[in-house]
C-alpha cells in the first residue's frame, strides 16, 4: 500500500463523520483487521477526534494496540453515567467521556475528573439503595433529587450572560449534579443516569411543541417489566411540601389526564415510545393534593421557588453558587479523597430527610 492510499485509508474505509464542524472516527466501524492500521494513521491529527466503547476497548486489548502515547483525541461514548470503567480508560489515556441520551440528543462531553467528581456524587445519592426492590429504589431517587435540585431560572432569562453561558450546561447532567440546579432536560438527565447506577432503565421523552413553540422533556421509566411516564421537574416542588406528586408514575392516559391544562407538553414527539398502561401510587403517605395545590404556579415547567422549602434545600443539601463555578470544582476534587467532607455530608443528609414523612 503506497502512501497516499494510507492517508487515505480512514476515508475509504468511511468511518468518518463530521460532528459539531469537526470529523469523528467511531472506532466500533472499524474491522478488526484493520484496526491497528487506522490507529497508527490516526495519530497526530489534531482535527480528527475518535470516538471508542466498551467493545472497542476489548479489541484494542485482545490485540495489544497502545492508545496511551498522548497523540490521540480519543473519548469514551457511553449512553449511562454507569458505564463507563474510569480505572481501564486511565490505562488506555482517554481523558473525555461523552455520555449521552441520545433518543434525545442531549449527550454532554466532559473530561474525566469532572466525569469522576458527578459519579462519586450520583453514587453518594444510591449508596444505600442496593438489595431494594426497584420501586423502593425509585422512590428514595426521585425524593432524594426532588430535595437536591432547584429549577435554574437564570437560565431561560433572555438575554442575559448567565444564560448564555449555561444555555447547554443547565439542560444536562453537568449543572444537575455539580451546581445543584438546572431546567427539565438537566432533571430528566440526572434522573436517568442516577437510575442507571441502581439497574432502572430509563428514556428521556421530548414533547410536541406548545404554543409558544416551547417544547418540554420527561422520562419513561421501567419498574418490574412495566413503562411509566414521570415528571420530576413538575413534582419535585410537590414532593418538597410533603403532597403527593401528580406526574409519578402514571399511565399514558392519567399522564395527559392529571396534566389537561399543560396537555402539549405531555404528548411524546416519538410515538414509537413504548406504551405505558398503568398508574402507580408511590407516595400513600403524602397529603392528596387540594384543590389550591391543583392550581401550580407553573409555566410550560417552570416552578416558582418556595422560600420555605429553598430554605430547607440549602440546609439539607449541599447547594453550590453558580457564580463561583471553579471553587465549587476544586472542592468537589477535594471531596473524593477526604473522608467527612462537608459536601458528603450533606448528602447523607438527603439520605435523613428522604426517612421523613412530611406531616
Amino acid at each position: 500500500m503506497n502512501s497516499n492510499s494510507k492517508e487515505d485509508l480512514i476515508h475509504r474505509i468511511k468511518v468518518i463523520k463530521i460532528e459539531n464542524g469537526k470529523y469523528v472516527l467511531l472506532l466500533e466501524k472499524v474491522p478488526t483487521t484493520l484496526l491497528k492500521e487506522v490507529i497508527d494513521m490516526s495519530r497526530g491529527h489534531k482535527w480528527l477526534n475518535i470516538g471508542i466503547n466498551q467493545s472497542d476497548i476489548e479489541r484494542l486489548e485482545e490485540l495489544e494496540i497502545s492508545t496511551n502515547s498522548g497523540d490521540l483525541n480519543i473519548y469514551y461514548y457511553c449512553d449511562t453515567i454507569a458505564e463507563a470503567p474510569v480505572a481501564i480508560l486511565t490505562r488506555h489515556g482517554i481523558k473525555e467521556i461523552l455520555v449521552g441520551a441520545r433518543e434525545n440528543n442531549c449527550a454532554r462531553k466532559m473530561n474525566i475528573l469532572k466525569y469522576s467528581i458527578i459519579r462519586h456524587k450520583l453514587e453518594k445519592i444510591v449508596e444505600d439503595l442496593y438489595g431494594k426492590s426497584d420501586k423502593e429504589k425509585f422512590k428514595s431517587i426521585y425524593r432524594r433529587l426532588a430535595n437536591m435540585i432547584d429549577y435554574d431560572h437564570d437560565a431561560i432569562k433572555d438575554g442575559s450572560e448567565y444564560a448564555k453561558l449555561n444555555e447547554e450546561a443547565c439542560r444536562n447532567l453537568e449543572n444537575a449534579v455539580l451546581l445543584n440546579t438546572c431546567v427539565c432536560q438537566g432533571y430528566c438527565e440526572v434522573l436517568k443516569q442516577t437510575l442507571s447506577l441502581v439497574g432502572i432503565e430509563s428514556i428521556i421523552c421530548k414533547s410536541i411543541e406548545g404554543e409558544d413553540d416551547t417544547t418540554h422533556t420527561y422520562n419513561i421509566v421501567k419498574l418490574d417489566g412495566e413503562w411509566f411516564n414521570t415528571d420530576l421537574t413538575w413534582d419535585y416542588t410537590s414532593i418538597r411540601r410533603g403532597v403527593r406528586p401528580r406526574y409519578c408514575l402514571k399511565s399514558d392516559k392519567d399522564f395527559l389526564k392529571c396534566s389537561e391544562k399543560d396537555k402539549p407538553y405531555h404528548i411524546p414527539y416519538n410515538i414509537e415510545l413504548p406504551r405505558c398502561n398503568v398508574s402507580v401510587e408511590l407516595f400513600p403517605e403524602f397529603k392528596k393534593p387540594s384543590s389550591m395545590t391543583r392550581s401550580r404556579t407553573i409555566i410550560f415547567g417552570r416552578v416558582y421557588r418556595d422560600s420555605q422549602y429553598s430554605k430547607r434545600l440549602e440546609e439539607g443539601v449541599p447547594v453550590a453558587n453558580k457564580c463561583n463555578f471553579k471553587e465549587t470544582i476544586k472542592m468537589d476534587i477535594k471531596s473524593i479523597s477526604c473522608k467527612g467532607d462537608q459536601r458528603d455530608s450533606g448528602i447523607e443528609n438527603i439520605h435523613a430527610n428522604d426517612k421523613e414523612v412530611s406531616k
